[in-house]
């Protein structure tokens, strides 16, 4: 019975993602170096009926700014976005990290439990200006894991622009927190720590994505996408 739900909802899924078109903008294709990236995701129905778009996800939005993947900080379990036809649902994410000279392509992708789907690509032109490095802003912290995907352990990287009080927990994609890694003061800087795979009971995790947060003083900073391969 419960494999006859799974996949009754998988092709509701399928239905929906038919549905739509997911995909991004910016306010503008130029930007001065050190400025702040504004992405704009955007979910339209294109349909005549009436959806609903279920965000099951603790970070369902990942976006690519040429090679390097990223991921916006959203933490909320379970979110419904009701879209009347032709309607669109947006939000504004702000991209902090300083983006080299040059052009560059960012793509985006919204995750679920069955699937993903990535917008098309969109350029932009970083052009060089007459600034201080000191005058730019400062970069946010940073959260990344390595091997990923990882068998059975991995080491999760985080750096942090000033002295603060750090959590790193790790999150199923239902939004249940399986292990609380380190609760600490940390200087500013770089530091790792030791991810076994396994969960607060001791157990080792399933295959399958799991999410790492950065708290820094209570604060959500960062999310990281890391995948479990058995």
């Amino acid at each position: 019975m419960r494999n006859v739900i799974l996949v009754f909802l998988l092709i509701v899924l399928g239905q929906l993602f038919c549905q739509m078109d997911f995909y991004i903008e910016t306010d503008e294709t130029n930007y001065s170096y050190g400025q702040d990236i504004y992405i704009t995701f955007n979910h339209h129905n294109t349909s005549s009926d009436t959806i609903t778009v279920t965000l099951i996800n603790t970070a369902p939005y990942f976006y690519y700014i040429d090679d390097e993947a990223f991921v916006v900080p959203s933490f909320q379990v379970v979110v419904y976005v009701t879209l009347e036809p032709d309607s669109i649902y947006s939000f504004t994410h702000l991209h902090y990290e300083i983006v080299d000279i040059g052009e560059h392509e960012i793509i985006a992708e919204f995750h679920q439990i069955s699937n993903s789907i990535f917008s098309d690509p969109i350029y932009f032109t970083v052009e060089s200006v007459d600034i201080c490095s000191n005058e730019l802003q400062k970069v946010k912290p940073k959260l990344s894991n390595h091997p990923n995907p990882f068998n059975p352990s991995t080491t999760i990287e985080f750096s942090i622009p000033n002295d603060s009080y750090i959590e790193i927990s790790v999150y199923n994609v239902k939004g249940q927190n399986i292990k609380t890694l380190i609760r600490n003061d940390f200087p500013e800087g770089s530091h790792s720590i030791y991810w076994e795979g396994d969960d607060d009971s001791g157990g080792l995790v399933n295959s399958g994505v799991y999410y790492s947060t950065l708290r820094v003083n209570g604060v959500i900073k960062a999310v990281n996408k890391c995948l479990m391969l058995k």
